[in-house]
């Protein structure tokens, strides 16, 4: 069972619909800080084994621990973006443990 299997309340991200609030994990695969002329923000694709979804938390430069690679569980109000895609705004966040970290 992976880690993120084992925390209450996750549901793959393939589940979620427009408008659902919701609780997913998954692996940080992009990381994107906003567009110079565009309001500020740090974007991050977030991928499970079923789907992915962006998060954005507005008027953030970079947020500590979240890079690349890491494992985190995000949970607000997925919404399907203009862009076809599901966004998260200003998800409230938790890292997961590093690989071989006890």
């Amino acid at each position: 069972m992976a880690v993120s299997e084992a925390i209450v309340g996750v549901v793959p991200i393939s589940q979620v619909a427009n408008r659902q609030r919701c609780k997913v994990s998954g692996k940080i695969r992009s990381i994107a800080i906003g567009v110079p002329g565009q309001a500020e923000g740090f974007e991050l694709d977030l991928f499970d084994e079923s789907g992915w979804l962006r998060a954005v938390w507005q008027g953030q430069r970079q947020i500590p621990g979240l890079v690349t690679g890491r494992e985190m569980v995000v949970e607000g109000l997925a919404t399907m973006g203009r862009q076809g895609y599901l966004t998260m705004l200003n998800p409230r966040y938790e890292l997961l443990p590093e690989q071989g970290s006890s």
